[in-house]
């Protein structure tokens, strides 16, 4: 104690021998999938490598632009009998396309959706999605500390059955770290492929094969999105399919001539020469171009979705329901109640699937929030894994200072009071079930509680951390061991 000689006051600070736990970030998504290049400031190769960015111009600033797609149009000039215009229709031939790869139209709808700083793991330029590729990025990201969200947008470039296999160790992977969760999506749900439940079922669920505790660590989603971003293209590739002249009479009758010359042609052929020769129908094609919007896999908006939600409500927060996906027209494919109800709830199988659907006057929304171990009782909610991951790695990095402490009752009091402290805060917060904190959280520790005196001899410091999250409505038990210098 120091000695005071001069009358007065004097302040003293006491430590409070507790050390506090330190919330760990939960949402921090790894973008894994091809790029246009991949080049730092300094020149470098960041192909292999999880680089950080925050914004849209910083991804293209290294990662580049998304890739030139082709584009066929058919177009019909209407004309009246004296050749005057009366209107130009543009349209697909039959379907929209998508694009060959997604990794920038998800950033954009990440960002869109309220998403920030992220990771990029760019698996080389833009080619043929290769499954090896995606799982060495898998095992080369589980040496890295930080991502908490695992988004493979174009793993859905690969068959079915490669895609099952690159989801499967995804899972594995975030089953393994124990800090991260997998946002998948149900390949090619767009109309015309996977787009009804046996499909569902043909290309996506009866591939996820076994058993384990991996199908907790992801969420499926279905199906594509309509995005509102336009395709990135170039007049040297728009091609006509058609150029139809329909001439009306007066009396309504239609004569239909295909335009000489026209059908094949790019839109930047200079024998075709739209843009002199035919300057009404160009410049309907730049209009229709600059609505060709994108149809997207859903994983880039809901990880932009899980971001806003942890941050504006919390990671207990299921990350469905009220919020509208932004950038975004539509689902690609219609979900009707009785769908949902199938993809929903897999009695056999256990594979959850979250619809998005579009409801009148709120926007398009995910309407779903479960894990792929859809029939298991302790985590089948995705807020509930995620929110078990942030507390037990919030309270393992926060009691590391325990290691080397002596196993005893002082000890132990100190981690329980740590441990109750950011309990009690998160209470606070609305994260658990429970009028009062002995309802919705226990922390127990102690000799003949928790620890035998083998365990005490042996260096364990064993922890008992009960909690009652939102859904669902039971206790699921933690223990966390710390091995400690023995007394």
């Amino acid at each position: 104690m120091p000695e005071y000689l001069a009358p007065g006051v004097y302040v003293e600070e006491i430590p409070s021998g507790t050390r506090p736990i330190e919330s760990v970030a939960t949402a921090l998504p790894v973008f894994i999938g091809y790029t246009e290049t991949a080049r730092g400031a300094q020149g470098e190769d960041l192909t292999g490598r999880a680089v950080e960015i925050t914004s849209m111009q910083d991804y293209q600033a290294r990662f580049g632009k998304a890739p030139i797609h082709p584009v066929t149009l058919t177009v019909e000039k209407r004309i009246d009998a004296r050749g005057r215009l009366l209107d130009v229709e543009v349209d697909w031939p039959r379907r929209r396309s998508v694009p060959r790869h997604f990794m920038n139209y998800a950033l954009q709808l990440y960002f869109r959706n309220g998403g920030g700083r992220c990771l990029i793991y760019s698996l080389g330029r833009y080619g043929r999605a290769r499954a090896d590729d995606f799982r060495a990025a898998l095992t080369a990201l589980e040496k890295v500390e930080g991502p908490t969200l695992l988004v493979l947008p174009d793993a859905v470039k690969l068959d079915d059955a490669d895609y099952a296999a690159v989801l499967k160790a995804a899972l594995d992977a975030c089953a393994k770290t124990r800090d991260r969760f997998t946002i998948a999506e149900v390949p090619g749900a767009v109309p015309g492929g996977n787009d009804d439940l046996a499909a569902v079922e043909a290309g996506f669920r009866d591939r996820l094969t076994g058993r384990g505790r991996r199908w907790q660590f992801g969420a499926a989603y279905f199906p594509y999105l309509e995005s509102r971003l336009p395709l990135r293209t170039v007049e040297a590739q728009v091609t006509l399919k058609r150029f139809d002249v329909v001439t009306v009479a007066k009396d309504g009758r239609e004569r239909r001539r295909q335009r000489a010359g026209a059908a094949g042609r790019r839109l930047n052929d200079r024998r075709l020469a739209l843009a002199q020769r035919e300057p009404e129908v160009y410049s309907a094609l730049r209009r229709f171009l600059g609505r060709a919007y994108a149809i997207l896999p859903p994983s880039g908006a809901v990880a932009g979705l899980y971001v806003r939600t942890d941050a504006t409500r919390g990671v207990w927060k299921a990350p469905a329901g009220a919020d509208a996906l932004a950038g975004v027209g539509g689902p690609a494919v219609a979900v009707g109640d009785s769908f949902q109800d199938a993809l929903n709830v897999d009695p056999a199988g256990g594979k959850s699937v979250n619809a998005i659907r579009k409801a009148a006057g709120r926007g398009t929304l995910v309407w779903g929030a479960r894990t792929l171990a859809g029939n298991d009782n302790e985590y089948r909610y995705v807020n509930v894994r995620r929110f078990f991951i942030f507390l037990e790695q919030s309270i393992d990095r926060g009691t590391q200072w325990a290691v080397f402490e002596p196993n005893g009752p002082a000890t132990w009091a100190r981690v329980k009071v740590a441990i109750e402290t950011f309990l009690y805060g998160l209470w606070r917060q609305g994260a658990f079930q429970g009028a009062k904190p002995e309802e919705a959280f226990t922390v127990a520790v102690g000799l003949g509680e928790t620890m035998t005196r083998d365990d005490v001899l042996k260096g364990r410091l064993v922890v008992q951390v009960g909690v009652a999250p939102l859904r669902p409505a039971e206790f699921v038990i933690l223990r966390f061991t710390h091995k400690v210098r023995a007394p």
